[in-house]
Formats: C-alpha cells, sequence, structure tokens
C-alpha cells in the first residue's frame, strides 16, 4: 500500500454480454438466421512476478571483508544498510520496470459479433446456405505500447548523432538539453524519455500476459458458403469456403515480439492481421461403398468378405498464405523506436526462381534490389538509412504472402464380419497424402547475410498409418 491503493487494478464490473438470435422461414425449406451479441474474453491469471515489482527489496551483504571462515553474526544485528524509503531516479538505472494500467489491466477483451445467413433444403439431403459475419474487437491482450519511447519528433529536432551523444556532451549544452536529474550519465535520447531513469517500461509481460495490458484491437469480416449432405447413400459430405478479411494491432501479447513503430503513432501499425487468410476451403466426406451385406449390391458368403464392407474417408484443405513482412534490420530513431523498409511498390518482392520451382539450395525467397529504396529508386546505403527516419511499407505486406496450405489426409477401410458377435476393421490412414512442401518464413531481415534463405519446411511430409481392431 505504499502508494496508498490496495490492489494493482481495479476488477471490471461491467461484463456484461447481451445476445439476441433471430430465425425466419422465407418459405418451406428456406430459411434466414441473424444474430448480434457481446461477448468477453478471459482475464489471464496473472503469471511470473512482476506484480511485486516496485515492493520487494533484495539486500546483498559481501563478506569478502572479514576474517577467514568469519560470517556474520545476525544476532548482532544486521551489517550497516540504508532502509527504505530511498527510491530514487538512480535506483535501478537504465533497468526495466513494469507498469500496471489500472483502466485496463483487469479488463476482459470485448468482442462484437454480427451475422446473417440464409439457408436452402435441397434434392438429396443436400442443405445449402451463405452468410456474412463480423467481428469486432477491442481492449484485446497486446503488446503495442511503448510508454518510455522517446517522442519521435526530437529526431527531427536534433537529428541522429546529437540524440546518441551524451547529455553532458557541448553539443547538448549548446542545443539546450538539460539533464534529467542529478547524476544521470546517459544519451540525449534517454535523457528526453518520459522516464529517463528506466531502459524500458513494460505494460506486458507476457508468456503469459503478466501485467494485462489490452490496447489491442481487430476486425473480421467474412463471406461463409457451405453445402451439406446428411447421411443418405452411405454418403456424408461437408462443403465449406471462406473469404475474409482480417485487420488487427493485437497480433501477438508477448513483449518481446513487439514491433511497434511509433507509439505516438499507433494507427501506423493498424495493418492486416498476421492470421488473414483470404481464401480457406474445407471438404470432409465420408463414402461407404454400396456393395456388401444389405447394401445396394448384395453380396453373400466369401465374396462379401472380400469385396463387401469398404469405407473411404476423407478431410481435404485448401487455403491462401498468410501475409508477410521485410524488416529493415536498422534502427534510425533512437529512444525505443521501431522501423520499417523503404519501399516504392508492393509489387513483386519475390525474387525469380532458378527453375521450374523454388528451390531453398538455389533461389532466395526476396528480391533484395526492392528494399530500401528512396523516392528516386535508388537504394540507400545502412549508413544512409541510419538517417532516413522511419520507413514507409505497413506492417504486412498484403501482396507477399505465404505459400498456400494444401493438403490432403484421407482413409480407407474395410470391415469384415468373422461372426455374427466377432467384427474385425482394417484401416489405412494417409496425412498430406500428396507430400505437399510448404516452405517456412525465410529470412525476413534486410541486412542480414541471410535475407531470403529458406531453411525449413513449415508442414510435416507425408505420413501413413495402419490401424486393426477386433470387437466382439
Amino acid at each position: 500500500e505504499c502508494n496508498g491503493e490496495e490492489h494493482p487494478f481495479e476488477t471490471y464490473k461491467k461484463a456484461w454480454a447481451p445476445r439476441i438470435g433471430v430465425a425466419y422461414q422465407v418459405r418451406p425449406g428456406t430459411v434466414l438466421r441473424l444474430y448480434a451479441g457481446k461477448s468477453y474474453g478471459a482475464v489471464k491469471t496473472t503469471g511470473g512476478s512482476t506484480h511485486f515489482q516496485g515492493l520487494i527489496l533484495n539486500s546483498s551483504f559481501n563478506n569478502s571483508a572479514l576474517a577467514p571462515y568469519t560470517y556474520f553474526d545476525i544476532d548482532k544485528g544486521l551489517p550497516a544498510w540504508t532502509p527504505p524509503p530511498f527510491r530514487s531516479p538512480i535506483t535501478d538505472l537504465g533497468g526495466r520496470t513494469y507498469f500496471w494500467q489500472k483502466h485496463d489491466s483487469g479488463r476482459p477483451p470485448e468482442y462484437y459479433t454480427w451475422n446473417f445467413d440464409i439457408q436452402h433444403q435441397l434434392p438429396y439431403n443436400l442443405v445449402a446456405s451463405a452468410g456474412y459475419t463480423g467481428t469486432r474487437g477491442v481492449h484485446l491482450n497486446s503488446a503495442v505500447l511503448n510508454i518510455n519511447q522517446m517522442d519521435p519528433k526530437y529526431f527531427y529536432q536534433y537529428g541522429r548523432d546529437l540524440l546518441n551523444a551524451s547529455v553532458t556532451s557541448p553539443a547538448a549544452v549548446a542545443a539546450g538539453i538539460r539533464v534529467p536529474y542529478p547524476g544521470f550519465t546517459g544519451t540525449v535520447a534517454q535523457a528526453l524519455k518520459p522516464f529517463p531513469q528506466w531502459g524500458e517500461v513494460w505494460t506486458s509481460g507476457g508468456q503469459p500476459s503478466s501485467i494485462g495490458e489490452r490496447a489491442g484491437n481487430s476486425t473480421y469480416h467474412a463471406m461463409i458458403l457451405k453445402l451439406d449432405k446428411r447421411y443418405s447413400s452411405g454418403l456424408t459430405l461437408l462443403s465449406s469456403y471462406v473469404l475474409s478479411k482480417m485487420f488487427a494491432t493485437a497480433d501477438t501479447a508477448v513483449i518481446s515480439d513487439r514491433i511497434v513503430m511509433d507509439h505516438y503513432n499507433r494507427k501506423l501499425d493498424k495493418a492486416l492481421s498476421g492470421d488473414d487468410q483470404t481464401h480457406i476451403l474445407r471438404q470432409a466426406f465420408s463414402y461407404e461403398l454400396p456393395v456388401g451385406r444389405g447394401r445396394q449390391w448384395n453380396l453373400e458368403g466369401v465374396a462379401n468378405k472380400f469385396l463387401g464392407g469398404w469405407g473411404f474417408a476423407g478431410f481435404l484443405e485448401y487455403g491462401s498464405g498468410i501475409p508477410m513482412t521485410v524488416g529493415s534490420g536498422v534502427t534510425s530513431v533512437p529512444g525505443g523506436a521501431g522501423n520499417r523498409v523503404f519501399i516504392n511498390s508492393y509489387e513483386g518482392w519475390r525474387a525469380p526462381v532458378s527453375g521450374d520451382k523454388f528451390d531453398p539450395f538455389k533461389d532466395v525467397w526476396w528480391d533484395k534490389s526492392k528494399f530500401s529504396l528512396d523516392a528516386g529508386g535508388r537504394q540507400m546505403t545502412p549508413t544512409e538509412l541510419l538517417y532516413a527516419g522511419f520507413g514507409n511499407a505497413t506492417r504486412l505486406n498484403p501482396k507477399a504472402r505465404r505459400a498456400w496450405n494444401l493438403e490432403e489426409n484421407v482413409a480407407l477401410s474395410k470391415n469384415v464380419d468373422i461372426t455374427e458377435r466377432v467384427k474385425f476393421t482394417l484401416r489405412v490412414e494417409a496425412f498430406n497424402l500428396f507430400n505437399r512442401v510448404r516452405w517456412s518464413a525465410p529470412d525476413n531481415t534486410w541486412t542480414s547475410a541471410n535475407f531470403g534463405q529458406v531453411r525449413g519446411q513449415d508442414n510435416n511430409p507425408r505420413r501413413m498409418q495402419f490401424g486393426a481392431k477386433v470387437t466382439f
């Protein structure tokens, strides 16, 4: 209670989640459904020990001045030390601290959802539906705040060299830069931070989020088409296609993955979500062949044991890749800011391949000449980039995406009735049937010696498994 508060944040008491749904039969076999609602996510349990920051004092005592083989005698009291309160700006100078934002640390994420769809009964036990769904998320778990970042206006006011100079340097003194408190010896950029005594002020600990930053938001819009066939004649089908778009600022709540460029203009980080997939097509099916005892082409005896009881099932998924980015690898604006690459176009980022398809041991993913370009199209040097300020690319490129996810998983089964009570089932399953390869992300840092190289596979190679079962 050193600050007069009993808790690091307030319990949120307004998590009211109204929902409404309407279904209307337009005509026999055709139904219209509408839904709207508000829901809340979970408030994660506090993890780690960041909620103790500023409230625990650890003091170490050195016994090097004592005679050999002697120790402190606690009965005589502790060695000389300075008891609190003694905190000053130079305590933990340049270190990291954690800040619980009282207004949102205990607030659950909010989701507003609305959708409608029309469903129609078709012949042959088929049901088709078409719909739209939208979701807006606010107060999402995030890692987008950087409250101790130096305001980038000083970069354009003083220049990079002065910001990286000592606050006591002649250039800093001539520019009128003040020492923020007695004993400060850092750079001008550090002196101009909101809290110059700290290197970083974290509002989200991550893994899991242990402080509770909830400053993220997202929007999702999708068209959804479905075609279902209820079981009949041995066949079941479930097909769906989604055409969607998702924007977000909160792709991660892990502070170490924070990629915010400018805390003072966070609108620059509203972009396509790293989970955005424009197209997703899924098909699930199961089919019992109409051959064998009790089926369309009835068989008995030995013929049934060999030709009857076969079934085939599968799950097919085809999804477009998620958007990608290229990092500049250069920190131009000091004081904790991020950065982006300079580009002239979002087209043509991919490098040409040497053969019919991409070979990671011969080709690179990115064309290095497409990045770090000035307004005239000339590629800047790393030194020029240091003084260029923020890059002009968005956080993710909607036209440069990972490879499509193409996967077919199938199963073939055979049921044999040994007796009326004993049955035998043999099953063969194949995952990634055509052994498709989806490459992992390339090295995305422009200044890296391995820029554009791909050295991994994102999906599993083909796997097959056999199973047998006896029931009695």
